[in-house]
């Protein structure tokens, strides 16, 4: 186990390691521009010497860290959620992704197995391979080998399990996608709606544009706005689907970070209250636009005004690579300045109030 300064979550749990990259979210860009990165590639660098944890699973290169794309299951740690005691919300793999295709169905199902056998704990599965997962948990043969691993742990540990004490979908398991853009949300969503779980969620970070839900939140009549008054309408959802459940929303933090316009988040924000779906605002990451700053704040990054000088003139700011203007279009005409503040000074509050909303947990 592994305490985690991550809000949504308590602890993480590797039970496998390594990864690859595989859109825009893990890092890139164009030469020049700012790239972003993953957090776990920098993380993983420092223990890739010879004998270890993560020797051969990730390189140095010219451009920094990167991840060999050989991904194993770590044995000594898969067990690991049965002996803990306190009951916990678990973020699995915050250094890997369980549906990486370079891992078996079989051992994707021992990691599920202990998830179901743990049913204390309530297991948060993030990953960027949609497909996968849809086609892996959808699938008659990898829940039979789920329930049929962890019936034979479960007689291996003299526990006895009730008929009905394995259900499926697992119901303290929440299964989610990340999505950085509108593609990839058009990609990923319908994937995660066709997979079966108690819980479906987003993970919008790094959020790198705007996303619209609309068509993949539930059908649920709005009585009122986020601020505004109140007012009816029904959103669709896709393919009959209840549509996702909770919806993490945060910027870019790291070397390098990209920045998150407040319009994005705020839009999300609002499409979320608006139908019921739960919303939680992580962080601003390394960049704080001027438009949620205190204007002592905003006055701090500034050179006084020299003395006999007009108060309207032009002041140096203080800190560098400060304007970010992105295209009028996709963010309805508002332009906003940010500051690379570093993610702790940028905080994670958003229009006054922090949103810490979560779905409710389910206990064994």
């Amino acid at each position: 186990m592994a305490e985690t300064a991550i809000e949504w979550t308590d602890v993480v749990w590797n039970p496998t390691r390594g990864c690859s990259r595989v859109s825009p979210g893990c890092g890139g860009g164009t030469p020049g521009a700012r790239k972003g990165g993953c957090y776990a590639e920098r993380m993983a660098i420092r223990l890739s010497g010879p004998g270890q944890a993560y020797e051969g699973l990730v390189k140095s290169t010219p451009a920094g860290p990167r991840w060999t794309g050989k991904v194993v299951l770590d044995a000594e740690k898969l067990l690991e959620p049965l002996h803990w005691r306190k009951p916990r919300r678990v973020f699995v793999n915050s250094m890997s992704d369980l549906f990486h295709e370079s891992l078996q169905a079989k051992d994707i199902a021992r990691v599920f197995a202990v998830m179901a056998l743990a049913r204390r704990h309530t297991f948060q599965v993030l990953t960027k391979r949609a497909d996968v997962m849809a086609r892996t948990v959808g699938s008659e043969d990898f829940k039979g080998q789920v329930l049929s691993i962890a019936s034979m742990e479960a007689t291996r540990r003299g526990l006895e399990l009730e008929p009905d004490e394995l259900r499926w979908p697992l119901p303290n398991v929440w299964l989610g996608v990340s999505v950085e853009d509108q593609q990839r949300a058009d990609e990923r969503i319908p994937e995660l709606l066709r997979t079966p779980a108690a819980v479906r969620w987003l993970s919008c970070e790094p959020l790198l544009g705007p996303v619209d839900l609309q068509r993949f939140i539930p059908q649920r009549m709005q009585t009122s706005g986020w601020n505004g008054p109140a007012h009816h309408h029904v959103l669709p959802a896709v393919g009959g689907s209840r549509g996702l459940d909770w919806v993490v929303v945060g910027g870019e933090s790291g070397p390098g970070a990209r920045p998150m316009h407040p319009v994005w988040a705020r839009r999300l924000r609002d499409q979320c209250v608006g139908t019921g779906v739960h919303f939680f605002f992580k962080q601003w990451g390394a960049w704080k636009p001027c438009c949620v700053m205190t204007q002592q704040e905003t006055e701090a990054l500034y050179e006084p005004v020299p003395e006999g000088m007009p108060d309207d003139s032009r002041r140096r700011c203080l800190v560098p690579d400060v304007a970010f203007l992105p295209e009028p279009m996709p963010v309805g005409g508002e332009l906003h300045q940010l500051f690379d503040l570093g993610k702790k000074a940028a905080g994670r509050v958003l229009d006054g109030r922090t949103w810490d909303e979560m779905p409710e947990v389910a206990r064994g």
